[in-house]
């Protein structure tokens, strides 16, 4: 069985939103911020997404290193949902098929294609996912970033990239 009620908070992410709890914890793993590589087997598709996003992440003050497989199943995800979504505008959402009704007679059905589930069930991994990296306004609202901090962060990062 799973834990009862919802993930606890970061405390960087407390300590952001300038609450209290953050003093009171103890012992959380902090790890180093940065952009590590996209792993091996990410799809060239996704790579420029991990890239993307990782750097804004990282700007935001909110990428670490160990974030490297929730970034890729982010970035997965969005491959996965542009893809059927490009097949939808290109085919439609459902096919037609004919079938023989139980009173004998033909009938002719609009059958939604399985690419219409898989925008649908990777969008809704697109907005947990979103949420955890704070990438929504409503996510955003309550966390507050020192602007110098992340200028210096971001900087470090162009640096060493290059």
């Amino acid at each position: 069985m799973g834990a009862r009620g919802p993930a606890k908070t970061p405390t960087k992410i407390l300590e952001m939103r300038g609450s209290w709890r953050a003093k009171i914890r103890k012992g959380e793993p902090q790890p180093p911020e940065g952009l590590p590589d996209p792993p091996d087997w990410l799809p060239d598709s996704a790579i420029v997404f991990y890239s993307r996003i990782g750097t804004e992440l990282l700007g935001m003050g909110v990428m670490t290193t160990a974030d490297r497989f929730a970034l890729a199943r982010l970035a997965i995800s969005y491959a996965t949902y542009v893809e059927a979504a490009q097949f939808i505008e290109e085919n439609g959402r459902t096919f037609i098929i004919s079938r023989t009704g139980k009173d004998g007679k033909t009938e002719i059905v609009h059958k939604p294609y399985p690419e219409v589930a898989i925008a649908r069930n990777e969008n809704a991994n697109i907005a947990k996912l979103e949420a955890k990296f704070g990438l929504t306004p409503s996510d955003r609202c309550n966390i507050s970033v020192n602007k110098a901090e992340t200028d210096d962060l971001g900087a470090k990062f162009i640096t060493n990239a290059v």
